[in-house]
């Protein structure tokens, strides 16, 4: 029923565009469940369905909510489960903020900070009340997305009747089979992640999809948090990856080396620097561009420091001023054998002149 009502056939016919089809599905669940246990009492009395209490009244539902147990304050178990809650609650409403601006674009976007601030307010007086935790949930905010909502009062209708059924019509709801609504459920994510999303991570390369898998199976596995957890990780140690890969960058031209160094250098950048001045022969002309350069490590600075005591030795000046002049390919008007000549003009940088020689035998 949800396939058929997506089609576009019923998407031609105005008058059924306004009815939701999740809405046709649970109601077919229903009728469904009814006549089928009127045909099969006893085979069907074990299938799960929506429980809920029989409200009379408002008083009826006020009778339910329950007070806080102020002693829990004192139950460090009380405080893990609170973090927890806290932490899955608002990466979920996050994630399903960052959804919805993929879902429909607005125009301004919509705040993380005030989504925080009103789910915070909320769970404290739902707290109070005795009610369970507020989150966001791509579920809900597609479907609203689906059918056309365009404000806020899409969600103030929402929980006026979810009040509205709650309190009238709790006995109509609990003949809802659960299998109706997990069939929703799995509809509404099979659209937020189509085969086309995964093809389209896949061409994007193993920097994409690794930590996209890496996710979903933390998220299946162990849960949200911990998945969130797996995922960021795994996209951390693709970006230090390629950081490190592309940090440094050795060319040869004419007569000399340019080690070019892209971003600021850690100890972790050690062993590519090591490397690449070991492919550096004796008697070479090499200049260091850093002028992009904020933070160099001490461990990086040993490594220059290190030069001259290895079997090699430079003789190098830091020098603050202007490139040599250069053609558009990079390569040099004239020969570099001097650091005098790295004040020719051309664009301000900072750069060391390095002249390799061999160490001295005593």
């Amino acid at each position: 029923m949800l396939w058929l009502w997506g089609s576009p056939l019923i998407r031609r016919v105005k008058s059924l565009r306004w009815i939701p089809g999740p809405l046709i599905a649970v109601l077919l669940g229903c009728v469904t469940t009814v006549l089928m246990t009127q045909a099969a009492p006893q085979q069907l009395a074990t299938l799960p369905r929506i429980t809920l209490p029989a409200f009379g009244s408002l008083g009826d539902l006020l009778g339910e909510l329950e007070s806080p147990a102020w002693s829990a304050w004192r139950n460090p178990s009380v405080w893990v489960v609170a973090v927890t809650l806290a932490l899955v609650a608002s990466l979920e409403t996050l994630l399903s903020q960052e959804a919805l601006k993929k879902l429909r674009p607005q125009n301004p976007p919509p705040s993380p900070n005030r989504e925080m601030v009103a789910q915070g307010v909320g769970n404290l007086l739902s707290g109070v009340l005795g009610a369970m935790p507020i989150t966001a949930v791509i579920v809900r905010s597609s479907v609203n997305v689906s059918n056309g909502a365009q404000s806020k009062l899409s969600i103030f209708i929402h929980g006026v009747l979810l009040l509205i059924c709650g309190l009238w019509f709790s006995g109509l709801l609990t003949l809802i089979p659960l299998a109706s609504l997990a069939a929703v459920l799995l509809y509404t994510g099979y659209k937020l992640a189509t085969p086309r999303l995964f093809i389209e991570q896949f061409r994007q390369g193993a920097a994409q999809y690794v930590p996209f898998l890496a996710t979903i199976g933390g998220i299946i596995a162990f849960g949200m948090l911990a998945g969130i957890g797996i995922g960021l990780a795994t996209q951390m140690a693709f970006s230090l990856w390629r950081s490190h890969r592309h940090s440094l960058q050795l060319a040869r031209y004419d007569d000399h080396y340019v080690l070019r160094i892209q971003q600021n250098l850690t100890f972790m950048h050690n062993p590519h620097l090591l490397a690449l001045l070991a492919k550096i022969p004796e008697k070479s002309v090499v200049i260091v561009e850093h002028d992009s350069v904020g933070y160099l490590d001490r461990t990086c600075r040993r490594c220059w420091m290190i030069l001259p005591r290895t079997p090699r030795s430079a003789a190098s000046a830091l020098i603050s001023g202007r490139s040599p002049a250069a053609d558009l390919n990079g390569r040099l008007a004239r020969p570099l054998r001097d650091p005098s000549d790295c004040q020719a003009p051309g664009n301000t940088m900072l750069y060391t002149f390095w002249v390799i020689t061999p160490t001295p035998r005593k």
